[in-house]
């Protein structure tokens, strides 16, 4: 058991260091994006980063570029008929996936939920908060793609003191409230398959 403790370790270790280079991809390419005026038209004076940001935020709105997108899929070497994505919101990272792939996706936005499922083909999609009502619970996946939300606050599973929640009952600790990040790497690492 320890030995799965530390490869887990080492494997969220890794993922943490993975969503900081991908955050600092998401906010280049917002910039990128502010600046070429397609995000914003006829109101760049009226917004910055920090603004468009919170009112993205505030909507459970997070982009993922499809660069970004890109390059996730080519750190995947194995061949993929399934894949999981736990915040899909519209579906940006399973759209890089062939159409033959079943995608499976969980969105807390049922707006967002929607342009995923009009967006993608072979997809299957839940509308709900992953962290407290996780979809999908019969399956486990090959292939998980994600971009979590930035830092939001999560509610631990906890009834009477124990921890009610198969996903979080075996680590030594459970993230902060304040760091839902690590609850969904936490998440992510209880759907991977074992193979």
């Amino acid at each position: 058991m320890q030995l799965q403790q530390r490869k887990a370790f080492r494997f969220a270790i890794t993922e943490i260091a993975f969503t900081m280079i991908k955050r600092i991809i998401l906010v280049l390419e917002i910039i990128r994006l502010v600046l070429s005026n397609k995000l914003v038209t006829n109101k760049m004076n009226d917004y910055n980063l920090k603004s468009i940001k919170k009112e993205f935020k505030a909507k459970g709105i997070f982009y993922t570029p499809n660069e970004t997108a890109l390059l996730m899929k080519s750190f995947i070497d194995i061949e993929v008929n399934e894949v999981y994505d736990p915040t899909c919101g519209d579906g940006s990272l399973l759209s890089v996936f062939d159409d033959d792939v079943k995608k499976y996706g969980q969105e807390i936005n049922n707006h967002q939920l929607e342009e995923a499922k009009k967006r993608l083909k072979n997809f299957y999609g839940y509308c709900g908060d992953t962290l407290k009502d996780p979809a999908f619970n019969d399956k486990k996946f090959k292939c998980i793609v994600a971009n979590p939300p930035f830092s939001i606050a999560w509610e631990p599973p906890i009834f009477n003191g124990f921890f009610t929640d198969d996903r979080f009952k075996n680590v030594p600790a459970l993230p902060p409230k304040s760091k839902a990040d690590y609850a969904f790497i936490l998440h992510i690492i209880h759907y991977l398959a074992s193979d």
